[in-house]
C-alpha cells in the first residue's frame, strides 16, 4: 500500500477521534477548569434532597459558585447530608441559608441556592438569639456575619415548596372555591329572576316610583339653584375667600397650641413621675418608721433621759465650782493656796539649781571610777590627797572639785560635757 494513502487514513482516524472526543465532552458537560479549580468543602443537612444529583449546581444570587460532590443518606431519621464544593474566593456568611429549589419546571432538575436572611428573619433570630430577647444584639449580628470556613457543617438546610405540589395540596380548597362560585351564580340568577318578575307584575308601581324620582330631581335642581344664588353673591364669595385665606393661619395656630399643650403634658408627666417617686420614697420611709416606731420611741426616751441626767450632773458640777467649801472652790476663792503653790514651785526650782553641781560631781566621779578603778583604792590607802598623779582627792567639803570651772574642764577631758 502506498505510504501517502496510509498517512491519509491515519490522519482521518485521528481527526475522527478528536471530533468524537469533543462531541462527548460537549454532551457530558466536561469542564477542563475543574481539574485546576480549588474548592472549599461544606456539608449541609437537609430533611430530603428531591431531584438532587451529583454535580447539581450551587448558586448564590443567580451565579453558580459550586456543585454537589457527595450525597449521604442518613439512617436515623431519613435526612440527607449533601457535601458541596464551593469555588475558592466565594465568601458565604452564616446568615446565608442553603435552599433546594427547582431549576426547571419542565425537566424538574434541582438547584441549591444560598439565600440571604435579614436581621428580622425568624429563623435567623431563633438560631443566633443567645439572650432570648427576640432581637439580635451587636454581638449576635457579628456572629451571624462570620464567614463559613472549609469543613464547616450546617444543619439548617431547607427545601423550597414545589408549585405543582402546592396546587395538588390545594385541590380541596380549589374545589370548594368553585362550588362556592357556582352557588353564588345560582343565587344571582334567582335574584335577577325575582327582579324581572317584580317589574313585570308591577308596571303601575314602577311608574309611580319614576314620577316621584322626577319630582325629587326637580326639587334637587331648585335647591342647587338657590345654593348657587347664595354662594354666587360677591359679598359671600369675598367672605368665603377671606375665611379660606385665614384657615392656614388658624391651622398653624392650632398646631402651635397643640405643640405647647403636648410639651405641657410632657412636663406634667415628668413632674407626676417625680411626685410618684417621692411618694414611694415617703411611703417606704413611713413604712419602715411604722414597723420600728416602738423601738425608735424607746431609744428617743432613753436618749432624752441620758440628756437630762447629763444636764443635772453639769449643773451640780457648776455649783461645786461656785461653792467655796470644796477643794476646787478653795483654789478659786482662796488666794493663799495659790501663793503657797507658787512658793513650793520656787523652792523646787532653787533645789534643782543646787542639785545641779552635785549631779555633775557624781557623774564625774563615776566616770573617773569607770576609767581608773584603782584610783579609788589608792585614795582610800593614802588619805589627805597623797599618792601618785591622778588620784581622787577626798574630804573636801565643796565636793571633788572646788569650782564650777574645774567641773567643766574635767567634763571636757572625759568627753561627757
Amino acid at each position: 500500500m502506498d505510504e501517502r494513502v496510509m498517512q491519509f487514513r491515519v490522519g482521518v482516524v485521528v481527526l475522527a477521534a478528536l471530533l468524537i472526543t469533543g462531541l462527548l465532552v460537549a454532551i457530558f458537560g466536561f469542564e477542563p477548569q475543574k481539574l485546576v479549580q480549588r474548592y472549599m468543602t461544606l456539608t449541609i443537612r437537609f430533611p430530603a434532597a428531591p431531584q438532587v444529583q451529583k454535580d447539581s449546581p450551587v448558586r448564590k444570587s443567580g451565579i453558580q459558585i459550586g456543585h454537589v460532590s457527595h450525597i449521604q443518606l442518613l439512617d436515623d431519621d431519613g435526612g440527607v447530608n449533601l457535601t458541596l464544593k464551593i469555588h475558592e474566593g466565594r465568601k458565604l456568611k452564616r446568615r446565608n441559608i442553603c435552599r433546594i429549589s427547582k431549576q426547571s419546571l419542565v425537566t424538574g432538575d434541582a438547584v441549591l441556592e444560598f439565600v440571604w436572611r435579614g436581621d428580622d428573619d425568624p429563623g435567623l433570630i431563633a438560631e443566633f438569639d443567645r439572650d432570648g430577647d427576640g432581637a439580635l444584639s451587636v454581638e449576635e449580628r457579628s456572629a451571624a456575619d462570620e464567614f463559613l470556613g472549609d469543613g464547616d457543617y450546617l444543619g439548617n438546610g431547607r427545601i423550597a415548596r414545589d408549585p405543582f405540589q402546592v396546587i395538588v395540596d390545594s385541590e380541596e380548597k380549589i374545589l370548594e372555591a368553585f362550588i362556592a362560585i357556582r352557588r353564588s351564580a345560582d343565587e344571582v340568577g334567582l335574584l335577577v329572576g325575582n327582579v324581572n318578575s317584580m317589574l313585570g307584575n308591577n308596571d303601575q308601581s314602577l311608574r309611580r316610583v319614576v314620577g316621584k324620582t322626577e319630582i325629587a330631581l326637580d326639587q334637587f335642581t331648585q335647591t342647587m339653584q338657590e345654593l348657587h344664588r347664595i354662594v354666587g353673591d360677591d359679598g359671600m364669595q369675598n367672605n368665603l375667600r377671606d375665611a379660606l385665606n385665614r384657615f392656614p393661619q388658624l391651622i398653624d395656630k392650632a398646631e402651635s397650641t397643640l405643640g405647647t399643650a403636648e410639651k405641657t403634658f410632657s412636663e406634667f408627666q415628668v413632674t407626676a413621675q417625680k411626685m410618684n417617686k417621692n411618694l414611694d420614697n415617703i411611703e417606704n420611709f413611713t413604712e419602715h418608721l411604722g414597723a420600728n416606731g416602738e423601738q425608735i420611741a424607746h431609744k428617743l426616751n432613753s436618749a432624752l433621759s441620758n440628756l437630762d441626767r447629763l444636764l443635772a450632773e453639769l449643773a451640780q458640777f457648776s455649783e461645786s465650782l461656785n461653792s467655796s467649801e470644796g477643794t476646787i472652790g478653795l483654789l478659786i476663792h482662796d488666794d493663799s493656796i495659790y501663793w503657797k503653790l507658787d512658793r513650793a514651785v520656787g523652792n523646787f526650782e532653787s533645789a534643782s539649781r543646787k542639785l545641779e553641781p552635785i549631779l555633775y560631781d557624781v557623774r564625774t566621779f563615776t566616770d573617773k571610777v569607770a576609767r581608773d578603778p584603782g584610783s579609788l583604792a589608792r585614795g582610800l590607802i593614802q588619805p589627805g590627797g597623797g599618792g601618785h598623779k591622778g588620784s581622787i582627792p577626798l574630804g573636801d567639803s565643796r565636793g571633788f572639785f572646788r569650782t564650777e570651772s574645774e567641773h567643766r574642764s574635767s567634763a571636757r577631758e572625759t568627753g561627757r560635757w
